[in-house]
């Protein structure tokens, strides 16, 4: 807890906070996932399953475990973390594809991350069309509810997106 009277902070944030409910803020970590995408760094199911349970330990409320269709690997430690009674969601990574949603639902998560690309750019690189993005985006938010998964989707590269196809997305 914060001792305000060591904090001037100006007289406007104590009148906002002023009868104010208090807030809770939660923690998403992604090292096990995105923190793997550094060069060299490369962790092993054992070693992933010990830093969920130090994140965990942290009062961290949602941990990213992984991307199951990558390797064997990455599936055995997202089934190792899931299977380790950790307080923390343990929340799935999967492009808005449906073979990644698959993957997500035969491991038993209750979430998952689902992205796609939405820029001009990104979407012409891969030789992927606005409708077949959109058409994926359905699909794999959609079989990830029917699976009875908790799903967050989110754009990759949306600062350059067309606005209007950002809307529409």
């Amino acid at each position: 807890m914060i001792d305000r009277s060591k904090i001037w902070t100006g007289s406007l944030n104590e009148l906002a906070l002023t009868n104010q409910p208090k807030k809770k803020a939660g923690f998403y970590d992604t090292t096990l996932r995105d923190g793997e995408q550094a060069v060299g760094v490369v962790f092993e199911p054992e070693q992933k399953l010990e830093i969920a349970k130090l994140v965990d330990s942290l009062g961290v409320g949602r941990i990213e475990a992984g991307f199951p269709r990558v390797s064997e690997e990455d599936r055995e430690a997202i089934r190792a973390i899931s299977k380790a009674g950790l307080n923390a969601e343990i929340w799935g990574f999967a492009r808005a594809m449906i073979p990644d949603v698959e993957a997500v639902a035969d491991l038993y998560l209750k979430y998952c991350i689902i992205e796609a690309l939405i820029s001009d750019q990104k979407l012409s690189a891969l030789g992927v069309s606005r409708e077949t993005v959109l058409e994926r985006i359905r699909n794999a938010v959609k079989l990830g509810a029917e699976s009875g998964i908790h799903v967050a989707y989110f754009d990759v590269d949306s600062t350059r997106a067309d606005l209007d196809f950002f809307e529409t997305v």
